[in-house]
Parts: structure tokens; C-alpha cells; sequence
């Protein structure tokens, strides 16, 4: 766990209720946002919503064809991390 101020982060072992954390290891069971709880009666909040449209689209390819692999792990890593990133293949090009 993690407390999340600003740029900081402390690794702490308990979080008080109201603040912003961190958790490691979490990647493989949740996408992108997810409710936590500590007990099943827990009602699952929404999903934030973003107004905004993303800014900049940037076609990348890897540098040779046995590339590729490392080239969509980083990517689906990228998307899991930021809540404002979108994915896509454009297969006309």
C-alpha cells in the first residue's frame, strides 16, 4: 500500500478512510478501476467519467515483426495504468 500526496508516495501498512492510494500487485485482477472492500456488502461505486477527448493520436510500430509481443504488452501496461489512454489498430495502414 501506498499513501498518494501530490508527487509522494509513502509505503504505509494501514490507509485511513479519505485518501488517495496505491496498491501493488493488483494488475492481473483489475483493468482499469475497480471497488475495494472489505466486506461483500459493498455497493461497487461508478466508473469516473472523463469529459475531455484525447489530445494526440500516434501510430507506432516496433522496429522489426519479433518486436510485436513487446510492443502490445507495453501498450495494454500503458492502458492499464492511465484511465485516459485508448487503444486501437487501424488496419487500412
Amino acid at each position: 500500500l501506498y499513501i498518494m500526496l501530490g508527487p509522494s508516495i509513502y509505503p504505509v501498512d494501514t490507509v485511513p478512510a479519505g485518501n488517495i492510494v496505491g496498491i501493488v500487485g493488483l494488475g492481473k485482477h483489475i483493468l482499469k478501476t475497480a471497488t475495494l472492500c472489505s466486506t461483500w456488502a459493498c455497493y461497487p461505486l461508478r466508473a469516473m467519467t472523463f469529459q475531455s477527448q484525447p489530445m494526440v493520436k500516434v501510430a507506432i510500430e516496433p522496429h522489426s515483426h519479433k518486436d510485436l509481443g513487446k510492443l502490445e504488452k507495453g501498450m495494454q501496461s500503458l492502458f492499464q495504468v492511465d484511465p485516459v489512454v485508448e487503444i486501437g489498430i487501424d488496419s487500412s495502414t
